[in-house]
C-alpha cells in the first residue's frame, strides 16, 4: 500500500536516494584533481619550456647518420664500447610494442662515427629464435654486452662477451648466457646494467605495470588482456600525478635484481611512475635510475656483498629522461660523466601515444655531473623531431653527439 502525504508537507526522500548525485559529485571532484596533478607532473604547470638556446641551434643542425644499405631502424639505446666504435639495439620498437609483428627482427650494429660508416654485428652462438633488442648496456669492467631481449612470454637478458671491442672491422658478439626473467610478461623490461665488477648480478627496470596484449597494445583480444587494459588506465593515471596527498607513490614500476649464476631475478624497488634508464658509477657503488612520467632520477647505494639497494635522495630533471650512461673520465679513479636522453615536451610525447598521429616530437641530449649528492645538468642537443622522432638515447663521439630514439629510423650526427 502508498504511504499518503498530507497536502502541503514536504515528502521525505528515502535513505540513499541522492546517493547517485553524491557519488556523481565526487567522481567528477577526484577526476579533475586527479587530471589537474596529471597535466601539472607532465609539464603544464611547470616550467617547461626553458631550452638552452646553444642547445636548440646545435639541434637545428642536427643530420642523419650516413646508411647507404638503410639498415639502421630504430635505435632505442646507443652506447661507446671503445674510443671510436659505438653499438646500438636496431629495431622498430614503439611500433612492435603497438602491433607485435611476429616477423620484425633487429640486430645490433657497429658504428665507426669518424668515417661515418655502419654495419651488422655478428651475434655468434646466439640461441634460435626472434631477435628483439630494447636497451643495452656495455661493461668496461668485463666487456660484456647486455641486451634486453623481448619475447612473446618473458623478457629475456641476453648477455655477449664482446670480441675486438677497439675494431670497427672486426668487432663481434659472442653469446654467453640468456636469463629470463620469468616474473614479468612481454614487453616489461626496459634497461639493464651490470652490477658487480665481476658480472655477477645485473639490475633491470620494469618501466610497464602489465604484460603488453600477444597482439600489442592496440588490439588486445582476451579476457584478460582487456582487463589489464582497463587496469592500466587507473594505474597509469596515479603513475603521473606524484605526491598526491594520502596517496603516494603508487606506481608499481621499479628496479630488479638477476644473479647471473642461477638465472634468479627479485624486485628491490618499486614505487615509481614509470622505472626507465639506470646505470652505476664506474666503482659500482651508487645506481641511479631515472622515473620517465615522474621527471626524477633518484641515487641508491649498492651493498657490495648482498648486491641489495639503499635509497639515498631523489631529484627533479629539467626535462623528463629516457636512457643514461655513465662514463669514466679523466678526474680520478671514480671520475665519470652522465648522458641523458630528453623528452623536452612530456605532454605533447604522452599525447601522442594516446593519439598515435605520428607527430614528429622533439628530443634532446642532457650531460650531468656530480656536485654533491645532487647532479648538475647542461642541454646539449634539443632537436625538433623533423629528422627523428623522440630522442631516447646519446653518445658522446669526440665533437659530436649520436642520438636515436625508439620511434623512428635513423641515428642523428649532432
Amino acid at each position: 500500500m502508498r504511504r499518503a502525504c498530507t497536502l502541503g508537507a514536504t515528502p521525505r526522500a528515502r535513505d540513499g536516494a541522492n546517493a547517485p548525485a553524491k557519488v556523481s559529485t565526487i567522481v567528477v571532484i577526484v577526476t579533475a584533481y586527479f587530471g589537474y596533478r596529471v597535466l601539472q607532473n607532465l609539464g603544464v604547470s611547470k616550467d617547461n619550456a626553458k631550452k638552452s638556446p646553444d642547445a636548440v641551434e646545435r639541434g637545428n643542425q642536427c643530420r642523419l647518420y650516413k646508411d647507404p644499405e638503410n639498415i639502421i631502424q630504430a635505435a632505442e639505446d646507443i652506447r661507446p664500447i671503445s674510443a671510436g666504435v659505438f653499438l646500438s639495439g636496431s629495431f622498430p620498437l614503439i611500433d612492435w610494442f603497438d602491433s607485435s609483428n611476429p616477423s620484425w627482427k633487429g640486430d645490433i650494429l657497429a658504428y665507426h662515427p669518424e668515417t661515418e660508416r655502419v654495419r651488422k654485428v655478428p651475434l655468434e652462438g646466439m640461441p634460435a629464435g626472434t631477435f628483439r633488442p630494447h636497451g643495452i648496456s656495455f661493461s668496461n669492467s668485463t666487456k660484456k654486452l647486455y641486451v634486453v631481449n623481448h619475447q612473446d612470454d618473458h623478457p629475456r637478458i641476453e648477455i655477449f662477451q664482446v670480441v675486438n671491442p677497439d675494431s670497427f672491422e672486426s668487432v663481434a658478439l659472442k653469446h654467453v648466457k640468456t636469463i629470463v626473467v620469468a616474473q614479468l610478461g612481454k614487453g616489461m623490461v626496459n634497461s639493464v646494467a651490470e652490477g658487480a665488477l665481476d658480472g655477477s648480478d645485473i639490475y633491470l627496470t620494469q618501466w610497464i605495470a602489465t604484460p603488453l596484449p600477444a597482439k600489442g597494445s592496440d588490439h588486445p583480444s582476451s579476457a584478460s588482456e582487456v582487463l589489464n587494459a582497463l587496469r592500466g588506465i587507473p594505474l597509469a593515471l596515479l603513475q603521473a600525478t606524484a605526491d598526491v596527498p594520502f596517496v603516494g607513490k603508487l606506481g608499481s614500476t621499479g628496479v630488479w635484481r638477476c644473479v647471473v649464476a642461477t638465472g634468479e631475478c627479485e624486485k628491490l624497488e618499486g614505487g615509481m611512475y614509470m622505472a626507465n634508464g639506470l646505470a652505476f658509477t664506474p666503482d659500482r657503488a651508487v645506481l641511479y635510475v631515472v622515473d620517465l612520467l615522474g621527471r626524477t632520477i633518484s641515487l641508491y647505494t649498492r651493498d657490495a656483498k648482498t648486491g641489495q639497494l639503499t635509497f639515498k635522495f631523489i631529484q627533479d630533471t629539467p626535462h623528463a629522461v629516457d636512457n643514461i650512461d655513465i662514463r669514466p673520465v679523466s678526474g680520478g679513479d671514480n671520475a665519470w660523466e652522465m648522458i641523458l636522453g630528453t623528452i623536452p615536451d612530456l605532454l605533447a610525447y604522452v599525447t601522442e601515444a594516446v593519439v598515435k598521429d605520428k607527430r614528429p616530437l622533439a628530443g634532446g641530449v642532457m650531460t650531468a655531473k656530480k656536485i654533491s649528492w645532487a647532479l648538475g645538468f647542461k642541454d646539449v642537443v634539443i632537436h625538433s623531431g623533423t629528422k627523428v622522432s623522440t630522442l631516447s638515447t646519446g653518445a658522446k663521439a669526440g665533437d659530436k653527439i649520436l642520438a636515436g630514439g625508439p620511434k623512428t629510423k635513423g641515428v642523428l650526427v649532432c
